[in-house]
């Protein structure tokens, strides 16, 4: 009877052992999951990672003069031109890239110049509203001309901010 009971006994022991075990190896597994889980953050950034001149027209021989440089965290765009005829054109494609990890959408441009709404004319193309997924990309076209009638001879200022929203 002693010994059915020794048999007993270690038979529970062994069960318990392995019941211990394999709760060891399920919360070390749940550790690591939960752990790469953790290390995986979500990532909210767009931002303007290329501009390429595409067309520069000059409506005399005096020459178009024209340079730019990205800003607030390649949010801003900010161009400088000097214009001197009221034929001369420039075409600017601008690139917007989601380098995060989230979606997100365009919200907005917000444009500031330092001259008369009439001395240029700045279009580009509809991209607020355009949703851009993680990777991908956007292109913004641009393009300044002075109107008829303008007379340019100074350099003016035209700064381009692209307005952002995550989308969850």
């Amino acid at each position: 009877m002693k010994n059915k009971n020794m048999k007993f006994g270690n038979v529970i022991i062994l069960v318990l052992s392995v019941t211990i075990i394999f709760i060891a190896i399920g919360f070390m597994y749940l550790s690591i999951k939960l752990n790469t889980c953790s290390n995986t953050k979500n990532k909210y950034e767009v931002k303007i990672v290329k501009v390429v001149k595409e067309t520069v027209i000059s409506g005399s021989n005096k020459g178009v003069k024209t340079d730019y440089e990205l800003a607030d965290g390649n949010k801003t765009i900010k161009f400088k031109f000097n214009l001197k005829d009221n034929k001369d054109f420039i075409s600017y494609t601008v690139v917007i890239k989601n380098t995060g990890t989230l979606p997100a959408q365009i919200d907005n441009i917000i444009e500031k110049s330092n001259y008369q709404s009439d001395m240029l004319d700045i279009k580009y193309n509809d991209v607020i509203g355009d949703i851009i997924e993680p990777g991908d990309e956007v292109e913004l076209s641009l393009s300044i001309n002075s109107p008829k009638g303008s007379i340019l001879s100074k350099d003016l200022d035209y700064q381009a901010t692209i307005l952002t929203s995550n989308i969850k």
